[in-house]
Parts: structure tokens; sequence; C-alpha cells
């Protein structure tokens, strides 16, 4: 191993400054997740036309609404936090995978708040370890690519 392939501390200094930058990226990918979810929602009550229709509890929408985006938040402070390991590949893919493992957590809570609990967990497992699995490479593929 050459001296050049060692992994330097990076000054503590730049901490806050990475935790900001990786909330504000946070906030705005789940920010941009919501206006998704808005325009499903809409398409949703637009499109039906027997009976009521689809009905949603605002109140209950928006407490859900700050908790999703927070988990984004969680997410790119954490990735911000350790952006130092992103100079490696390995540790690049770990970033990516540890961030959608925060907010496949952050979904699984938020489900859990709004559903009733008779609802067996094994397929949240399941799906928080398929969503972790596909967005993390994903992510770790990008933080790769932009470190």
């Amino acid at each position: 191993m050459e001296a050049t392939d060692t992994v330097e501390p990076t000054p503590k200094s730049q901490l806050p400054g990475r935790l900001r930058k990786g909330a504000k990226y946070g906030a705005l990918l789940g920010l941009l997740g919501l206006v998704v979810g808005v325009a499903r929602m809409v398409a949703a009550l637009l499109g039906s036309h027997s009976g009521p229709g689809v009905q949603y509890e605002v109140s209950s929408g928006a407490l859900v609404a700050v908790a999703y985006v927070g988990g984004f938040v969680v997410a790119g402070m954490v990735l911000g936090a350790l952006w130092p390991l992103s100079r490696t590949r390995v540790g690049s893919y770990l970033l990516g995978y540890l961030a959608a493992a925060i907010c496949s957590v952050a979904w699984i809570l938020i489900v859990a708040w709004d559903q009733p609990h008779t609802a067996p967990v094994t397929p949240y497992l399941v799906a928080e370890a398929f969503t972790t699995l596909l967005f993390g490479s994903i992510a770790g593929y990008y933080v790769d690519r932009l470190s």
C-alpha cells in the first residue's frame, strides 16, 4: 500500500459545513419525494369517479411529510459527517447503503405510525432490505462518481 492510498483525516473544522450541506441536500431530496407523492395523491383524488373517492387525512399527512423529510435530512447529515469515507469505492458504497438504510428505517417508522399494528412485520423488513440494497447501490454509485 502506497502512502498515496491512505485516507487522511479531515480537519474537524470542516465537519459543520459538511453537516449543513448534507442536511440541505437531504432535505431537497426529501422535498422532491414529497412533490412526487403530492402529485400521485392529486392524481388519485382526481381519478376516483365512484362514490366519495380516495380520502386523505391532512393533519396526519403533515406529520408524515415532516417525518419523511426528516429521514432524508438525517441521512444527508450522516453522509456529510462521514464524507471522507467516499475517497475509496468501498467507502462510497458503504455511505450509499448507510443512507439508504436510514431512509428505509424512516419509511418503516412512518408506515408503522400511520398504519394499524395488525399488519405482519416481515413484509416491511423484506421491503426495507430490498430498498436498502437497490437504493444503496444507486446512491453508492453516485457518491463514488461525486468524490
